[in-house]
Formats: structure tokens, sequence, C-alpha cells
């Protein structure tokens, strides 16, 4: 299957109060079209950091990172802007939902963003939200959801565009055990809708669900 991230050499250091913290260590990785890689690290490890680096929400202070082939340090402005959006799908710890729009809204918005009409960018909304299993609660305001539905409400965001890439951090954080297996059952089905997803994860059951999983342990990164 090809690649549709590479990361490369990868290293990520910040400057505390106790000094230099060196989060990501020379960390390389690759993720295929249709395969789901966990990143197993407990928290402080680094794993944030990486998924950061590898969807363009941060830049490393070393090494390459290349999304479909586009390397994203050759990308600035607003080509790199459009680029990441229309390429690369988030599902964050806390699923940033504007409490005040509904769930169609909070999905459909990030196509009027790109001037899709409106009754096109509902309809697709409606779809990403059926694919996740919240059509009945496309009317409800995104305050109203509980945890479990507003990550679902998330995923259905992310994928409404139907990403070549998806990264989501702690997916199945805080989680009961039900919510827990119906989230990844829907990240392999974005995999085998062709997607490449890549997740961390503190849970060791989680991790067990994807095609392959690898360990971050004090920012260096290792296969399993």
């Amino acid at each position: 299957m090809p690649d549709v991230l590479i990361a490369g050499g990868l290293s990520r250091w910040f400057e505390g109060g106790n000094g230099r913290v060196h989060a990501v260590r020379g960390a390389s990785l690759r993720v295929g079209e249709a395969e789901v890689v966990a990143v197993l690290g407990r928290s402080g490890a680094g794993t944030t950091a990486l998924l950061s680096m590898c969807g363009g929400l941060d830049a490393p202070d070393q090494g390459r990172v290349w999304v479909t082939g586009r390397d994203l340090a050759e990308l600035a402005g607003v080509d790199r802007e459009e680029f990441l959006r229309h390429t690369v799908g988030w599902v964050l710890q806390r699923p940033a939902l504007l409490p005040l729009l509904t769930v169609e809204e909070n999905v459909s918005v990030v196509l009027r963003i790109d001037g899709e009409p409106e009754r096109e960018a509902r309809a697709a909304a409606r779809t990403a939200l059926d694919a996740v299993g919240l059509r009945e609660r496309a009317d409800q305001r995104g305050d109203e959801l509980s945890a479990a539905e507003r990550r679902r409400a998330a995923l259905a965001r992310a994928l409404v565009r139907a990403p070549a890439l998806l990264l989501a951090d702690q997916p199945t954080a805080h989680l009961d055990q039900r919510s827990s297996r119906a989230m990844l059952a829907l990240l392999r089905d974005a995999a085998d809708s062709g997607t490449a997803v890549l997740f961390a994860t503190q849970d060791e059951s989680a991790a067990a669900a994807a095609d392959r999983v690898l360990v971050m342990e004090s920012g260096a990164l290792s296969e399993r």
C-alpha cells in the first residue's frame, strides 16, 4: 500500500523552567493508505508533540514530514493551510465543538468555510454523522452531547472532507469500554475507506486494535 505519511528523524524541544525539554528524539515512521497505526506512550512521552508535527500543527526542530508526497517544510501561508485542511483530519483530546451550534452545523461549517453551498454541506454532514451513529443527534447543540458523542461528532467533522490522513490524540481517553470499542471501530471504518489513520494512546487494549503499534518513551519512538 502507498505511504500517505512519512516522517523522518523528527526532533522537537521546548524551553522550560528547568532548561530544555527534548519532547521528541529522532522519530521516524510511515503510515500507509488504509492502515491503522497506534503510538503507545504514557503521559509526557511525547505522543502529542509527535502527532502535531505529523499533521503540520507544529514544525520539527529537525527532520521532515511528507503527507501524500508533499514535503510540509516546502509549504507556507495559504497553500500550506489549504493543503492541510483538505488532506489531514483531526480528532483532538478535547473536541472543540462550538457549543451553540447544532451537531450538524459543527460538522458542515468546515465545508461552508470552503464555499460549499449550504444544501450540499448539510447533506454531507448528515452522511458523516450517520457514519458515526449520530444522525439522530444532528439537531442537538454541541454542548448537549455526552463525552463519547462529542468525540464521535469530532470524528464526523474530521471525516466529512474524506481526508487522506486522520490523526487522533487519545481517542478513547475517559470513555467507558463500550464507547472505546465503538470509537476504535469507527477508526477502522475510516481506514477501510482508504484513509491512513495514526492515533496516540496510553491504553494497551486500544493499541491492540491497530495494524501496527509503535511505542514512545521519553520522546524516542520504536516499533513493537
